[in-house]
């Protein structure tokens, strides 16, 4: 008796990739143009996109406010510095004493963001407000954020994850303080010329971000944590989540755009 031949993994795939390269497609396709407007239509989505509070390259307006570009800019190094490293598998947290580090960087976003949200209601507040300072503790809060969270999504993700920490120790930490800090000047003494590369990596940083935790939820509903061995089985689940992050974008900027919000 002759055996079903079974599909190949590429068979398996092929249908749930040209379904969710089609979301993608036509994501792109619809959403406004050119590309300055299809970034500020992504940032909107989670983003108030207040002027005043937006930092600004040769008169053009970035796609989401300093503290957001920050935040999100953030996020794309250290996921960028992570794959070049060769720890993007890394499922170990950092040593406490640099959590420790990591969540005072957080927690200075959040007052800074509490007195920005004081001086907005004409309440008392510690100091005066500044773009500068939402760039500087939106970055770091989002280099910290990351490194906090990016074990948890590789326990839950790789079949095996890497038995490594995300960071070692301070000399391992100081290389993404580099980075920030680069991240830092670029975008309060950038020219105008870096507008658009900038833009793009603080709207990569966002989509990321929806990524990476709408494929974590799907992981789970579908009963399929750590079960991706490989780059090839992980292209599905992650264009998924993208799919999702872009539906939810668009369904976010409609109902901002009803209700005039």
């Amino acid at each position: 008796m002759n055996s079903v031949e079974r599909p190949g993994a590429g068979q398996r795939y092929s249908l749930p990739f040209a379904g969710l390269a089609a979301v993608l497609a036509l994501f792109v396709a619809f959403s406004p143009w050119p590309l300055q407007s299809k970034l500020r239509a992504i940032g909107h989505a989670c983003c108030a996109q207040i002027p005043s509070h937006t930092l600004k390259f040769g008169g053009q307006a970035m796609p989401i406010d300093a503290r957001n570009t920050g935040i999100y800019c953030g996020v794309f190094m250290v996921i960028a510095i992570m794959w070049l490293a060769g720890r993007r598998k890394a499922a170990h947290f950092a040593p406490w004493r640099i959590r420790a580090l990591l969540m005072l960087m957080v927690t200075a976003m959040v007052l800074d963001g509490f007195d920005s949200v004081a001086v907005t209601h004409h309440l008392r507040a510690f100091y005066p407000e500044s773009n500068t300072l939402r760039t500087v503790t939106g970055t770091f809060s989002g280099m910290a954020l990351t490194l906090l969270t990016m074990p948890l999504f590789n326990r839950l993700t790789w079949r095996p994850p890497d038995r490594i920490a995300i960071v070692e120790d301070l000399g391992d930490l100081g290389g993404y303080l580099a980075g920030a800090m680069l991240l830092v000047a670029l975008l309060l003494q950038t020219p105008p010329i870096m507008y658009f590369p900038l833009s793009l990596v603080s709207i990569a940083g966002l989509l990321l971000t929806l990524t990476f935790v709408n494929t974590c939820i799907g992981l789970v509903t579908f009963r399929r944590q750590n079960t991706i061995g490989t780059l090839g089985q992980f292209v599905v689940p992650a264009l998924g989540g993208l799919s999702v992050a872009c539906c939810e974008i668009m369904a976010i900027d409609l109902w901002r755009n009803t209700y005039h919000w």
